[in-house]
């Protein structure tokens, strides 16, 4: 775990972010094999590579290395972004100190979740069950489905957290459920869900309800 004073830097000093992040103190699993700092310089460069780049306001972004190896041992590398220290601009050192391990949170319990589902797929969904008609995956479904779980995964994350009792956890999980809401709305668009088995929609409609699947 990185000195909370360094994340303290990180959030007022840019140029401390690259070196803050290279210090992580998190472990990254075998199938992720860079967690780097990128800045809004290095967003072309990403766009050339994956063919998108990190969505405004996004705080981190995962990138799966073999899309045609979905689930079946791809690595990743994860990039974070600057709306991970920003969006936290002008807060007291203790809120600072206690939303360092709210993000370090976010990249092991829901980035680093995404990277599991690109090396080895969701579970009690393996990758079958998102091809369509002519044996493409239908990766818009994938990644609705892959972030819900994400979502769940970061608030259980929060949870266990002792630091973050006594109403804090309460006070952060009503944002992860309206972020998650997004991706469960994705559920019932048609652009999403075309081709998709109608079975598999169902299932996930009635499953992944953010307020049941996430939950307080």
């Amino acid at each position: 775990m990185v000195n909370p004073k360094d994340f303290r830097k990180a959030v007022r000093e840019p140029d401390l972010r690259a070196d803050y992040v290279s210090q992580f103190g998190i472990v990254k699993p075998p199938y992720v094999d860079v967690v780097a700092y990128a800045s809004p310089a290095d967003f072309q460069a990403l766009k050339q590579r994956f063919g998108i780049a990190p969505a405004p306001g996004s705080i981190a972004k995962t990138y799966a290395l073999d899309l045609e190896g979905l689930t079946n041992g791809s690595h990743s590398e994860v990039y974070i972004c600057d709306p991970f220290f920003d969006m936290l601009q002008g807060k007291p050192s203790k809120l600072l100190d206690i939303n360092g391990l709210i993000r370090e949170n976010t990249i092991k319990n829901h980035e680093f979740e995404h990277a599991r589902h690109y090396h080895k797929g969701i579970d009690d969904y393996p990758l079958a069950r998102f091809r369509v008609e002519d044996g493409q995956v239908n990766r818009l479904l994938f990644g609705a489905v892959s972030e819900l779980f994400a979502y769940k995964s970061e608030a259980d994350g929060l949870r266990s957290i002792k630091r973050l009792q006594g109403g804090y956890v309460q006070q952060v999980i009503p944002g992860l459920l309206r972020e998650a809401m997004i991706y469960y709305d994705w559920l019932f668009d048609a652009r999403v869900t075309k081709g998709a088995d109608p079975e598999l929609v169902k299932e996930l409609r009635e499953k992944l309800d953010p307020t049941r699947f996430i939950g307080f």
